[in-house]
């Protein structure tokens, strides 16, 4: 809890350290597109992003090891988040054989985005509980009781407390760019990610066209990870700016501590698929300082004995005070 209250002054103080900004809440649950009830089955996210060029000088230089072009900017991050996983039939008393552990991951993160009209390159730092100290169980008590749904009954034999941590790294390349006029066009980016740290460890690389109004400077639209990559900031406009976008992503993983089970202790596990892959396509409308979009996300099963690929909708709601 004092790490969650922490995360919140910072989040809160944010803006203070740099000219405006944009805040977006996101929120990933199954039951955005489906009936069921399972695996990652909730993400909520609050996040904040710096102007261009406004973070600190020692984040500027920083953000520029990775290159300096005259005509590229830079980004800084903050993130509050929490993501819940689940076993199939969270009303029973216990878990089914050969089925996913109970586990939840809190965490905050800040980061960094170097940016041009070529693409982007992030990193971004999260640290955070796993365990009962993710304050998953109430979250999902909470979130059912306010549905009108039977309460999860499993999560006494939820993953240990362990702190977790996880670095992630990623560089988009543009293919094809969009127009620099402030009209309809594509464009064609390729990336290579790469995660490391107890919670997730893994490398991956994937593709995503996009077309619409308004894509220039326009980083695509981040997904809480393991997901697609982009960054959560727009610019406020004159009226109305629109995309339609799909993309998919294929990842090595070599660690998924909620598959896995505990780095230090005995808990429940399952054996973990090595190649995964998520495919989406969704939407964004953005009018003068506020941006919504809708993704919908097909996961391919991460673990043996898994019944079919998993789906979750996206919701973003991006706001520039």
């Amino acid at each position: 809890m004092r790490q969650w209250l922490l995360w919140v002054m910072v989040l809160a103080h944010a803006p203070a350290e740099a000219s405006l900004g944009t805040w977006t809440l996101q929120t990933d649950n199954d039951l955005y597109v489906s009936s069921r009830d399972r695996h990652y089955t909730n993400g909520l996210q609050l996040a904040w992003t710096s102007a261009a060029d406004a973070a600190p000088g020692w984040m500027m230089r920083l953000a520029r090891l990775s290159g300096n072009e005259p005509d590229s900017w830079v980004h800084w991050t903050l993130a509050l988040g929490q993501n819940i996983y689940t076993p199939a039939g969270v009303a029973l008393r216990a878990r089914r054989y050969r089925d996913r552990p109970y586990g939840g991951w809190l965490y905050g993160s800040w980061g960094l985005v170097r940016a041009s009209p070529e693409g982007f390159d992030a990193a971004t730092l999260h640290l955070g509980m796993v365990g009962q100290a993710s304050l998953a169980e109430p979250s999902q008590q909470l979130l059912h009781r306010v549905l009108g749904m039977r309460p999860p009954r499993g999560w006494d034999k939820q993953l240990r407390n362990e702190p977790g941590v996880a670095l992630l790294l990623t560089r988009q390349l543009r293919l094809v760019r969009p127009p620099a006029e402030d009209r309809a066009g594509f464009e064609l980016a390729v990336h290579g990610t790469a995660c490391l740290g107890n919670v997730f460890t893994y490398g991956g690389g994937g593709v995503g066209v996009r077309w619409g109004k308004g894509l220039a400077r326009d980083l695509g639209h981040a997904r809480i990870s393991p997901g697609l990559p982009g960054a959560s900031t727009f610019e406020r406009r004159e009226g109305w700016a629109w995309s339609l976008f799909v993309g998919s992503e294929a990842r090595l993983v070599a660690r998924n501590l909620f598959l896995d089970g505990n780095t230090f202790s005995d808990s429940a596990s399952v054996p973990r698929k090595v190649l995964v892959a998520d495919v989406e396509a969704g939407a964004s409308l953005t009018y003068q300082n506020v941006r919504l979009t809708y993704a919908y996300v097909v996961r391919s099963e991460e673990f043996t004995g898994q019944k079919g690929a998993d789906i979750f909708g996206s919701i973003r709601l991006a706001f520039i005070p």
